[in-house]
């Protein structure tokens, strides 16, 4: 899979936040932000939205803004849900993402 994949930019975010948890450490919002995956916000702003909705992370805001699109604010709030972990851990692409990253 490419850098650049869904599956993969999942991956990292969900892989970092995790860690992050698991250390005690506080989220270094830079490490999971569009300029870390080299994507276009856009792109960024929807993984984000839609890891909020399916309720894999939670404690940034994910803004509805007129015309569509989305904002993400209080990213260094970001944390991995339990939902979040068990996707990590069990989904198949995510298998798959960190079979190939080893």
């Amino acid at each position: 899979m490419a850098r650049d994949d869904l599956h993969v930019i999942v991956y990292q975010i969900l892989s970092y936040l995790y860690q992050q948890m698991k250390e005690g450490r506080e989220v270094d919002e830079k490490k999971i932000d569009e300029h870390a995956f080299r994507i276009p916000r856009s792109y960024w702003t929807f993984i984000m939205s839609e890891l909020h909705s399916l309720g894999y992370a939670k404690g940034y805001s994910d803004v509805p803004l007129n015309g569509g699109g989305h904002a993400i604010e209080h990213l260094e709030r970001a944390r991995i849900t339990f939902k979040g972990v068990e996707y990590l851990t069990d989904d198949a692409f995510m298998k798959k993402v960190r079979e190939e990253r080893e």
